[in-house]
């Protein structure tokens, strides 16, 4: 009977842990998907710069969908990014907005950025992306070379 009892505790102990490691599973989606949304700015900063024409992310918030795409030329223009099925890529999935709102991020060919509907902090553009409960993921673009980073 003491053993049943002890592996009735240990199985609770363990149940316990899982489920604690369960909601940080939950919590940690804010970082890489914050990452991937760099590594896609990137991207379309290098084919503008590669391809001599204007390419960006556009990311719309209107009517409870928060998604982005890749755009070359103008933002009616949708290309796919690699590895996805889709054009729109989607973040409210995840739980995962953009508080600022609808946005459209370009590059030059010389890879400097134009961004309508940013925030702008001095001379950096400002993209922050949030989840309820887990933070914030803030990312800037300076606005004369066009560097990406996360603070």
């Amino acid at each position: 009977l003491i053993e049943v009892l002890v592996v009735i505790v240990i199985l609770g102990i363990m149940a316990a842990w899982a489920a604690n490691r369960y909601s940080d599973i939950d919590a940690a989606l804010l970082p890489p998907r914050t990452e991937s949304f760099i590594s896609h700015m990137r991207l379309a900063q290098a084919r503008a710069m590669s391809t001599n024409a204007v390419w960006g992310i556009h990311y719309d918030a209107s009517q409870g969908a928060d998604h982005y795409c890749l755009f070359h030329d103008s933002a009616d223009n949708r290309v796919i990014l690699p590895g996805e099925a889709s054009e729109w890529i989607e973040l409210d999935d995840m739980g995962i907005t953009i508080p600022q709102g609808s946005f459209t991020l370009s590059f030059d060919t010389w890879g400097r950025p134009a961004c309508s509907g940013c925030t702008t902090a001095g001379r950096l553009f400002s993209i922050t992306l949030a989840k309820p409960g887990s933070g914030t993921g803030t990312i800037t673009i300076a606005w004369n070379t066009g560097f990406i980073q996360q603070q």
